[in-house]
């Protein structure tokens, strides 16, 4: 996010900041809708709960309709200003059509994720494509965690609660989830790095 930041202009940093908040509120609703489709599997009045919290919040960042007056106000002021104030304005910014792609595009690239994080998972022992679906946003959700450095150690002891079992032991489920994380966020990261450095180094001379 910071690397993305210096990529715009001064005047266009207060919507940059306020397009990423928004960005993160559409995929923790991604991984959240996973996990109640798990819940709705076992407990369907808790899954269906969820669910309906999530078509909720949707329709106020996603859709037209601002979030209830009441509930706004219930919120911390300094939540509402850098938080749900930035968010509001990033989504009128984008307008109906943004708001979706953006929602489609995240939806896809956790899909993308999950399909690669199989691959992993499987080559350390049987793993259900349902199971890690409806399970590895719960790993996903633990990096935010504000417990660890980068949620080592979270992430793992997540996986093992979440993912073990039916045939993949405990730990191979914290290497497999230690190996996700590396390749979907690590090694970006350094591709990133590594283009942005000679450009950092030729505006400095």
């Amino acid at each position: 996010e910071l690397v993305r930041l210096r990529s715009v202009g001064r005047h266009a940093l207060p919507l940059a900041v306020a397009s990423i908040v928004l960005e993160k509120v559409y995929e923790v609703t991604v991984l959240l809708a996973l996990v109640g489709v798990g819940v709705a599997a076992v407990q369907p009045l808790a899954g269906a709960l969820l669910l309906a919290a999530l078509v909720a919040v949707s329709a106020w960042t996603v859709g037209e309709k601002p979030p209830p007056r009441w509930l706004v106000q219930r919120l911390p002021g300094p939540m509402r200003a850098r938080v749900v104030d930035p968010a509001m304005r990033a989504r009128d910014e984008l307008g109906a059509a943004g708001r979706r792609r953006l929602l489609g595009l995240t939806g896809l690239a956790h899909a993308l994720n999950l399909y690669g994080a199989l691959g992993v998972y499987r080559a350390f022992g049987s793993m259900s494509g349902w199971t890690l679906a409806v399970r590895m946003p719960l790993v996903t959700l633990s990096n935010a965690l504000p417990l660890s450095l980068g949620g080592v150690g979270v992430r793992e002891a997540t996986a093992m609660a979440a993912l073990a079992g039916d045939g993949l032991p405990a730990s191979s489920a914290a290497l497999a989830a230690s190996v996700v994380f590396l390749s979907a966020n690590v090694l970006p990261a350094a591709l990133l790095l590594a283009f942005f450095a000679p450009t950092k180094v030729a505006a400095s001379s």
